[in-house]
């Protein structure tokens, strides 16, 4: 699943910073990794404070030169510029990754608007709605050094709904290749962390609500034993753990964990939503942790 990855590069030293990890990545799966530039159509004069790849020649000598940079790896490394000038740059990177049968798209997330705006109003979430290729996300700067990544220990976070399971075949292949542990968790709310429609009911009824969320712990349990026996069924090292608290908050102290290298979630493409449904769990993981991100688009229905 994870032979080809697709490295989209618009020239700018922001970009690059996907590059130790990817290399890291690519050399412990014995991946392929395709680098690819897209002349882009009205493309700004600057990308990031610099100066914008604006012709087919120079794209070429900048890919070459850093295939030459990160093949000295051993890794196996391709380029490639699309020379047609696109209007659509993420529809542009989920048409290549079709047409080079790339298992994953490695993006740094970058941007206008904060990591918010980064994450779900630019090029990757466009990435994620258009596509069904599984997405490396990796926060440029101020994170742990992109080059110590070793996949020892993948933290996916579950909510109950069986939609985003559909992160656990794409964790499962990557957990194989790497010889890495799964870790699954799944937040139960305490009282205290309680929102939405639950808030004014449970001022109401605490002894009730309370008796329902431990109820709902239990549930949790009970519910990751599932996925935990699939996972330990192909072969992966499973740890299954239920939480209480407000997840998000839960996720990135889990994330933080010493030994967790990556944070896998399901995402919805056409909302924008992730896994455990807020849009706001992604960006917060990847600010706090600093950790890399695969996010794998699912379909429901």
């Amino acid at each position: 699943m994870f032979e080809r990855v697709l490295v989209p590069l618009d020239g700018s030293a922001v970009a690059e910073q996907v590059l130790p990890a990817v290399g890291c990545f690519a050399e412990r799966l014995g991946a392929a990794v395709t680098l690819v530039h897209l002349i882009e159509r009205r493309a700004p004069a600057e990308i990031h404070g610099e100066r914008h790849l604006r012709t087919a020649e120079e794209a070429e000598q900048y890919l070459g030169a850093i295939a030459r940079r990160i093949a000295a790896g051993r890794l196996a490394v391709r380029t490639h510029v699309h020379t047609v000038e696109v209007a659509s740059v993420a529809q542009s990177i989920v048409e290549h990754a079709e047409e080079f049968a790339s298992g994953v798209i490695a993006l740094c997330t970058h941007g206008r608007g904060g990591l918010r705006h980064r994450l779900f109003g630019s090029i990757a979430q466009q990435v994620i709605r258009l596509g069904t290729t599984p997405v490396l996300l990796v926060p440029a700067g101020g994170g742990p050094d992109p080059a110590a990544f070793a996949c020892r220990s993948i933290l996916v976070p579950l909510d109950g709904d069986p939609d985003h399971e559909g992160v656990l075949p794409a964790v499962a292949a990557l957990a194989a290749r790497c010889a890495a542990t799964v870790v699954l968790a799944l937040v139960v709310p305490t009282f205290e962390t309680l929102s939405g429609a639950m808030t004014a009911p449970s001022r109401l009824m605490p002894a009730a609500t309370a008796r329902f969320l431990d109820m709902s712990a239990q549930e949790a349990k009970n519910y990751l034993a599932s996925p935990r026996r699939r996972l330990v069924g192909q072969g992966v090292r499973v740890s299954a753990h239920v939480f209480r608290g407000d997840p998000a908050a839960v996720v990135r102290r889990a994330a933080a964990a010493p030994g967790i290298d990556l944070v896998a979630l399901a995402t919805h493409g056409g909302t924008g939503s992730g896994a455990l449904g807020t849009a706001n769990l992604t960006a917060r993981v990847c600010r706090s942790a600093g950790l890399p991100l695969l996010l794998v688009p699912v379909r429901t229905g």
